[in-house]
């Protein structure tokens, strides 16, 4: 983990594939870190991302060539999850990300880097809480809105939920681009507590030209919101 000081509105993006174009969009429109995935077929790309052994170079091609942290979404099945753990070790990845039902229980022993657990849309504050009280998780991704309102704006409802979760969360609460976020939003999630945003496909799409704008506009209305209070958050500045 690394310490950022007083706390600023973090604008991360999740790669709509694991390719250096849209790597390097992000980065160029000011991402503070990247997503990369494997083992998961993306609901919101339509991409399928193969495991670790056929992901691997492309992976290391991104980390290669953009000097933020890259975490890494482990896979949506606690199987390949645990088979794959053992290549991650070592590799420097800024956290593990995954919905707390697809990662493997002994992750919380000996994980080879922060955790980002994620909810679903069947979690709420009891989990947020639950989770975040467990080691090596420094971040809590509100993964939770129903899969029927995607790309659907956002509601005073979500900031309910939103603000339900960081009051009983131990930990940042990051939340992804599920509902069609507009850069507007930002002072609106930071309000109710949320420590910053995961940007998509549901977004950006997947043209690197559109993800570098629309990242760019997200990061220019985020340094606009005053930095919050000290935090830790899971983060390699290297990589």
């Amino acid at each position: 983990m690394c310490d950022l000081g007083p706390r600023r509105f973090l604008v991360f993006a999740s790669l709509p594939g694991n390719k250096v174009d849209l790597a390097m969009a992000a980065w160029r429109g000011g991402a503070d870190g990247l997503k990369v995935h494997i083992n998961v077929a993306h609901r919101a790309s339509g991409v399928v991302f193969a495991g670790w052994d056929e992901e691997k170079e492309r992976i290391a091609a991104i980390r290669s060539a953009v000097p933020i942290p890259v975490g890494i979404m482990a896979g949506a099945d606690p199987e390949k999850v645990r088979s794959d753990m053992p290549h991650l070790a070592g590799e420097g990845f800024a956290f593990i990300d995954a919905y707390a039902h697809h990662l493997p229980a002994e992750l919380i022993v000996d994980p080879p880097a922060p955790l980002m657990v994620a909810l679903d849309d069947r979690a709420g504050p009891e989990e947020a809480e639950a989770y975040s009280a467990m080691p090596h998780v420094a971040w809590l991704e509100a993964s939770v809105i129903d899969p029927a309102e995607y790309a659907r704006p956002l509601t005073v409802a979500d900031l309910g939920r939103y603000r339900r979760i960081v009051r009983r969360s131990q930990r940042p609460v990051i939340v992804p681009a599920q509902k069609r976020l507009v850069p507007q939003d930002l002072h609106a999630l930071a309000e109710v507590g949320v420590a910053g945003v995961l940007l998509g496909a549901v977004v950006f799409g997947d043209d690197p030209s559109r993800i570098e704008s629309v990242v760019q506009q997200f990061k220019v209305e985020a340094q606009k919101i005053p930095a919050g209070k000290p935090t830790e958050a899971g983060c390699d500045e290297g990589h």
